[in-house]
């Protein structure tokens, strides 16, 4: 179930349970003053007949009004003192008529005296005149009270000394509280239409405000962290300027993705500069194991082949000795001792990949440089070459056997100049510590013709050259490269076709005491 489902679920499940607890709360109050209600009903309705009974009776004997002292008072002047009686306020309808009054077929067409204590405009509009007329007469003629229904009638009288005379009567409706019937009061059809459509207003109303501040921003946000999941971590989501919570929480998100974007990156080129030095690794190892098992081989025909050449060149210059000047003899044997003495360099070389002793010690690479370029130094000035050094710092030191290592920068200067068909070249030898793997870098780059992938492959494989036959063994890599690996270092070269090369040696650095000689 999604979110949007849920909180709508929610919403109105919520909503439904209030509404029902103000259902049983408003229905449990309307029985109440139903059941109030009715029982004030019933009362006042037991009570009426008995209450309009003591009114009658208060109004009877009320000497204000049904019984007049006319002993000091005219009779012209009781009309005007009933009028000002300052209880008629109880009542809704009342008339006063005198006993002269004119019948026509028993009803009543005129009066010397009609009175209207309450005035027209307070008057009930439910009030019935002929009734009032008739009970009036009753009550007159008859001298007794006259009750029908809410009305009243009774006789007014005069007293002089002990006589009591009829004056007139008066009718009169007692105002009673008003109580509504049960369907107009207890209505509630127009309340729960009320309560329903405000419901579903609410319900739709707090729906819209939450999907747009809360669910909205979860969906994105569960969308985006699917496809960080997968990998993408250029995705964000869009950027909320509320300060709520949901709005920090999205740019809180959108902050971590970009965090480990960056991490994810600097991981993968971590991961290619690792797996860059592992390849380098491995192809040094395939070359270290490559040149020790013809080391071996060599060594073994080496000490083979070594002595007979000895021998062999001895004869040679014996048989010279005793040649003619100048003969096809003393040409032939010329020959054959240039040709065995080139075999016995060839096998000197070879035994360079037989393992030795070496002595090592502190050496100043400044000095190095320095032997290295006096003795190529004819080469660089025929060629017009420029040999620029840098070593920093100065008196940077390396621990070698400074021999076997001035052999190797020799043979990598004779590789760069052999490297470059034209003159004005150049050669750059550098020299630099690298603090993190406690080591010396020694370079030594040109711009010459260069390598492809496929020679640069096999750059340090035994008899493998890139120079034309006859000018080169290919022995001169192979041997600095045992020489390098010998003294625990490793040697490293980077080439392009028409660019030029560099090969790089690191080696262990140890700093040189102060005035030891090289």
């Amino acid at each position: 179930m999604s979110l949007r489902t849920k909180v709508l679920f929610w919403i109105i499940a919520v909503n439904l349970c209030v509404g029902a607890l103000i259902f049983v709360a408003i229905q449990g109050n309307v029985e109440a003053q139903r059941d109030v209600h009715g029982r004030l009903r019933a009362r006042f309705s037991e009570n009426r007949t008995e209450n309009i009974e003591r009114l009658g009776k208060i109004l009877l004997f009320t000497e204000s009004l049904s019984q007049v002292d006319t002993h000091d008072i005219s009779l012209e002047s009781i009309p005007q003192r009933i009028i000002k009686w300052k209880d008629w306020r109880f009542f809704e309808d009342a008339v006063v008529l005198g006993k002269d009054f004119v019948e026509l077929e028993g009803n009543i067409i005129h009066s010397q005296i009609e009175l209207n204590p309450l005035g027209n405009r307070k008057r009930s509009p439910f009030f019935d005149r002929s009734a009032a007329l008739r009970m009036l007469k009753t009550a007159i003629q008859e001298n007794r009270r006259v009750i029908e229904g809410d009305s009243i009638a009774i006789p007014i009288h005069t007293r002089k000394g002990r006589e009591i005379e009829a004056w007139g009567g008066a009718f009169v409706r007692p105002r009673f509280p008003a109580i509504e019937e049960d369907g107009g009061f207890f209505d509630l059809t127009v309340f729960w239409i009320a309560m329903v459509g405000g419901t579903v207003v609410l319900i739709a109303a707090s729906f819209i405000i939450l999907s747009r501040v809360v669910i909205k921003p979860m969906e994105e946000l569960v969308d985006v962290a699917d496809k960080v999941a997968e990998g993408n971590f250029s995705v964000q989501c869009a950027p909320s300027g509320a300060g709520d919570e949901v709005g920090r929480l999205i740019n809180s998100f959108n902050y971590m993705v970009r965090e480990v974007g960056d991490y994810h990156r600097h991981l993968e080129i971590k991961v290619r500069e690792e797996q860059e030095k592992v390849r380098l690794a491995e192809r040094h190892l395939v070359v270290s194991q490559r040149l020790a098992s013809t080391g071996k081989l060599a060594a073994g025909i080496a000490h083979e082949i070594n002595n007979p050449i000895g021998g062999m060149i001895n004869a040679a210059i014996r048989l010279r000795e005793d040649a003619e000047e100048g003969s096809r003899t003393a040409l032939y044997l010329d020959l054959i001792t240039e040709g065995l003495d080139r075999i016995k360099e060839t096998v000197r070389k070879v035994l360079a990949f037989s393992p030795r002793e070496l002595e090592k010690r502190n050496v100043v690479v400044a000095q190095i440089f320095e032997d290295a370029d006096a003795l190529i130094r004819h080469k660089l000035v025929r060629k017009e070459i420029e040999l620029i050094s840098e070593i920093e710092p100065p008196d940077l030191a390396v621990f070698c056997e400074p021999g076997e290592i001035r052999q190797v920068i020799l043979n990598l200067l004779i590789n760069a100049v052999d490297a470059m068909d034209d003159p004005g070249g150049t050669i750059e030898i550098r020299a630099l510590r690298d603090p993190a793997e406690k080591t010396v870098v020694l370079e030594v780059e040109d711009n010459g013709c260069g390598m492809d992938e496929e020679a640069l492959t096999h750059a340090f494989d035994p008899f493998f050259s890139t120079k034309p036959a006859g000018e080169g063994s290919g022995l001169g890599l192979s041997i600095a490269h045992n020489i390098v690996t010998s003294h625990g270092g490793r040697l490293e070269a980077e080439s392009q076709k028409g660019t030029g090369t560099m090969i790089r040696l690191v080696l262990p650095q140890n700093r040189p005491e102060i005035g030891e000689e090289s």
